[in-house]
């Protein structure tokens, strides 16, 4: 008897998980450029453009999870530097003025030298206030204004 509740039991929720998993929505992919925009990370104009991937994933209960993968080129004074990022998206329907956000934004680096600006880590932003971050982990060298080295590169 024993055995045929854990068989009804181990069925019921094989069902209720493909019922769940037919009701969610496919994931939308968008493969995009941005034209090259003044960063604003220097007093001078750094030229950022992007190339990037956004796999965006809706929940049952309307949670945005977007996977971005995206090729950043920073341009000024005759000098090119890239950033390969990886990062992921989170927006609660509940709160959609927070954006929680954890991955690899940014990653800048100099060959034999190391990294000149990093955006590495988690930090929950409040749209309405996006200077303001309510939380963050890791290296945020463009959310701490902390852009000196990568600003001293391009005004070489």
């Amino acid at each position: 008897m024993h055995r045929l509740v854990l068989l009804v039991l181990s069925a019921a929720a094989v069902v209720l998980a493909l019922a769940s998993a037919a009701t969610a929505e496919p994931p939308v992919v968008t493969v995009g450029q941005a034209p090259p925009v003044n960063s604003g990370y220097c007093a001078f104009p750094v030229l950022r453009s992007d190339e990037f991937r956004l796999t965006t994933i809706t929940k049952p209960d309307g949670t945005l999870i977007t996977h971005i993968n995206r090729l950043l080129t920073f341009t000024a004074n005759g000098k090119t530097l890239t950033s390969n990022d990886h990062f992921t998206r989170l927006v609660d329907p509940t709160r959609p003025f927070l954006i929680d956000i954890a991955g690899h934004l940014i990653g800048v680096h100099l060959p034999g030298q190391g990294p000149i600006l990093l955006e590495v880590g988690h930090f929950v932003l409040d749209v309405r206030n996006p200077s303001s971050p309510i939380f963050e982990a890791g290296q945020h060298d463009t959310l701490d204004h902390d852009t000196a080295t990568f600003c001293a590169f391009f005004a070489a």
